[in-house]
């Protein structure tokens, strides 16, 4: 039996964004962009639970980005399944420039100023060599419009930063609010697609292990 109600997975307008999963603590407390650490072992038994989840959901279509957290849990995921995930670079997590791997702490004390100036505007100001959030948003909402109008429903792995980008968005919140919305590893956030909008169902639904 389904942990979650079905409706809520395989209505036809239904985006489906999936978080990956858990990578271990190999990052904590760095930054952790473009960077690439595999799926921690927790991490594919998050996977393999929401393939089993997902099981009989007429999925029309797996999308993933190209890093490799994120392909590992869409292939767990599509293992029994006719679909291939496609590679959506487009969907890979934010790009921290000279900033990626680095210890939080470091970047606060390297470079000063521009840290304080993008705790103030999340939106706009970005790392050396980096991309802000707005840029984040504007690289990945094409794909999502263009989502909302196929039928699904469609599975996006992805990461994050993309899917707290897309959540306000969505909400028309402002995205200095992004690190508001909690988003753990393989939680699973519902966008339902209709005539007129994109609406939030549901946000960072756990897989129940």
């Amino acid at each position: 039996m389904a942990a979650y109600p079905r409706r809520w997975l395989e209505e036809p307008g239904r985006l489906l964004l999936l978080r990956h999963g858990d990578i271990g603590d190999a990052f904590a407390g760095r930054y952790l962009g473009q960077s690439d650490p595999p799926l921690s072992p927790r991490g594919r038994e998050q996977a393999a639970w929401w393939a089993v989840e997902l099981a009989g959901i007429g999925i029309r279509r797996i999308l993933t980005s190209d890093l490799g957290r994120a392909r590992a849990t869409a292939e767990i995921i599509a293992q029994g399944r006719e679909l291939v995930p496609r590679l959506e670079p487009c969907l890979r997590e934010i790009e921290l420039g000279a900033w990626e791997g680095l210890e939080r702490t470091q970047v606060a004390r390297q470079w000063p100023e521009l840290h304080a100036a993008r705790g103030k505007d999340l939106a706009g100001v970005k790392p050396p060599e980096g991309e802000s959030f707005a840029e984040l948003c504007d690289r990945v909402w094409p794909l999502i419009t263009a989502l909302s109008r196929e039928e699904g429903p469609s599975l996006l792995v992805t990461h994050a930063g993309v899917i707290r980008v897309v959540a306000c968005r969505v909400m028309g919140a402002p995205l200095q609010e992004i690190f508001r919305l909690s988003l753990d590893p393989a939680g699973l956030t519902i966008l339902e697609a209709d005539r007129r909008a994109l609406n939030l169902v549901s946000l960072n639904l756990p897989p129940l292990l």
